[in-house]
């Protein structure tokens, strides 16, 4: 429980995963609520892409435990949606906005079925709330990186996912396209979503995150990044 006595939205609870025989996350304790834009800081090979990965379902914990919505991650099945920093495209099949949009939506669907009405309204909301809408008949891979990365989080939208997990969303993203994704996760957090959002920049991650989690800092690199924290507040309050 946090200190209101609600459930996290997000818990992890001696949270310990070796990868290839080796210790990656060590007893990770932490909670995150609704609402909330997460930094994930660390060096190159610290465990954040792992820490993404076993939130996801994709690698298993060695021990500890992951807790969505204070349940086992496979029993919150879709409340989760995953952007990587390098989103494969498959450059030989056409592929519109609205249809990796619509990508969203399969599980609902199911395979070989049509979208439904309700299905095609999700999918223009999503796109409408990542300002993407003029877009949606654009080829995906005639985008900018800004504007795929915005798509992207609109399938995870369409999906009805709760928690995104972005692994270096402003990665060669000019500044403009920065500003403008910005915009989206600030009212998404803004709408009770749960982002957890790595970066290399930890300037930029003081700046727009209210709350950080250090991964396999040495003691000397994590006093720094507390003290530099303490010369930021976030500019983005809940709410805004």
């Amino acid at each position: 429980m946090d200190a209101e006595g609600l459930t996290p939205r997000l818990a992890f609870e001696d949270l310990t995963v070796h990868v290839n025989g080796l210790l990656v996350l060590d007893r990770i304790n932490f909670e995150v609520g609704s609402a909330c834009l997460l930094g994930v800081l660390g060096p190159n090979g610290s465990g954040k892409s792992t820490l993404f990965n076993t939130i996801a379902s994709l690698i298993r914990p060695t021990s500890g435990r992951v807790l969505i919505n204070g349940r086992a991650p496979e029993e919150e099945r879709g409340q989760v949606a995953y952007m990587t920093q390098y989103e494969r495209i498959n450059t030989r099949i056409p592929m519109s906005a609205w249809d990796v949009v619509m990508q969203g939506r399969v599980r609902e669907i199911g395979w070989f079925r049509w979208p439904g009405r309700s299905d095609r309204e999700i999918v223009r909301r999503a796109l409408e709330t990542v300002e993407m809408s003029p877009f949606s008949n654009a080829q995906i891979t005639e985008m900018s990186g800004g504007q795929r990365k915005r798509v992207f989080i609109a399938r995870a939208l369409a999906q009805g996912a709760s928690i995104l997990l972005l692994d270096e969303p402003f990665s060669g993203v000019d500044i403009p396209s920065q500003s403008a994704l910005l915009g989206v996760l600030l009212r998404l957090r803004d709408d009770g979503h749960t982002i957890l959002m790595s970066s290399h920049d930890i300037i930029q991650m003081f700046e727009i995150c209210d709350d950080y989690l250090p991964l396999n800092c040495e003691p000397e690199a994590l006093e720094r990044i507390n003290l530099s924290r303490q010369q930021f507040q976030p500019p983005y309050p809940v709410g805004t």
